[in-house]
């Protein structure tokens, strides 16, 4: 009795439960982009600990707000000259 619902059990996980294997395209997903370069990434992470400090403190909000608009600009010229250098 017992030995038929492991069995049931363990045939319903294989079926529904999806496993990932090791392969080429979910190491490739964890490289970062060629067009993020390190001063874009770098003001990618003043802006995530800027608006941290503005979340902890409720003050600032301006210095978020220029390094989000910063991020963001730095983050569309990195894009276009990526996207240049492709075509």
């Amino acid at each position: 009795m017992w030995q038929i619902i492991i069995e049931s059990i363990n045939g319903a996980v294989k079926k529904f439960v999806p496993s990932i294997s090791m392969n080429d395209k979910f190491i490739s997903q964890h490289i970062k982009p060629p067009r993020l370069k390190k001063h874009v990434r770098s003001l990618l992470r003043r802006k995530k600990m800027a608006y941290t400090f503005y979340l902890k403190n409720r003050k600032d909000y301006s210095v978020y707000v220029k390094q989000r608009n910063k991020a963001r600009r730095e983050l569309c010229k990195a894009l276009r000259n990526y996207e240049k250098g492709m075509a």
